[in-house]
């Protein structure tokens, strides 16, 4: 700033000068390209002192990891959050939470591992006003209270989204591309069924839930995601070891009576269809 006062007063000296030198008449004249001149160097110097480089948010991301450790036994799918099998795990928490998200808001937590061949996970949530009302596999999920992992491997063009309800059902998707115009949009390919009921998804709540559970709880999600199914949409993985992936993991509701949306990694916008907003997923 101090440079910008420095022209400042040099011009008022050059000013002062001229006006003893040709009086009043031609000072328009005589000024005019000393004007010109000292506009675009205070111009250029405050634009250069204005500006502010900032990292962008997606190299930002980058920074944000979560390390999937390797097991030799898989854990048993009893959603037990206490389990010795699942001590050894990293656990990631939710903490981004949308601003127009509404109160009370969940506290989320989730933790991953692998034995080359799966990967298994198991989402802790402490929750109220909690919903189920759709039914199946690929149901809308995102509405009721729901889970999500996004994850996107290192072969193929595209990532994957699983979306698990309290009760239990879930939708899985492969988005093979991703543009972005205006608004976000996907293209994706849905799981064929044959492939997508080789995942295991378990909760602790029943199937359906209507109306709202109202009282605070916790409540479990566990899955598995067998590799091959990975496979056929993105192609070949082989072992799961010593790779590294890209993600997110969420938390939302948005057809409950308290809507939300949570994430791992913060959001730029509320959408989770955000491949810049994931971070890094180590693979053990």
């Amino acid at each position: 700033m101090w440079v910008v006062f420095a022209l400042l007063a040099a011009l008022f000296a050059c000013l002062t000068m001229v006006l003893a030198k040709v009086g009043r008449r031609g000072i328009a004249v005589a000024l005019r390209p000393g004007i010109v001149l000292a506009v675009v160097l205070v111009a250029g110097c405050a634009g250069k002192l204005g500006h502010t480089h900032k990292p962008s948010l997606a190299n930002e991301n980058w920074k944000i990891s979560y390390t999937i450790h390797r097991v030799t036994e898989a854990p048993p799918l009893t959603c037990d959050w206490h389990d010795p099998a699942w001590q050894g795990a990293e656990t990631a928490e939710l903490t981004y939470v949308h601003p127009t998200s509404s109160f009370p808001r969940p506290k989320v937590a989730v933790r991953l591992l692998h034995d080359d061949r799966y990967i298994y996970g198991l989402f802790q949530v402490h929750d109220q006003f909690i919903r189920a009302v759709y039914i199946g596999y690929q149901a809308p999920v995102s509405r009721d209270s729901c889970v999500e992992f996004f994850f996107q491997p290192d072969v193929g063009p595209g990532y994957f989204n699983l979306e698990m309800s309290a009760g239990g059902s879930y939708l899985f998707h492969y988005v093979s591309r991703y543009r972005h115009r205006g608004k976000v949009k996907v293209d994706r390919s849905v799981v064929a069924e044959a492939y997508g009921r080789m995942l295991t998804v378990k909760t602790t709540l029943p199937e359906r839930i209507e109306p709202e559970i109202e009282e605070p709880l916790t409540w479990y999600a566990q899955f598995v995601i067998p590799v091959a199914v990975l496979e056929a949409y993105c192609g070949k993985i082989d072992s799961l070891g010593k790779r590294t992936w890209r993600g997110n993991f969420y938390k939302c509701g948005s057809g409950t009576s308290h809507p939300h949306w949570i994430a791992w990694v913060p959001l730029t916008k509320r959408n989770f269809h955000l491949p810049e907003c994931f971070g890094t997923l180590t693979l053990e």
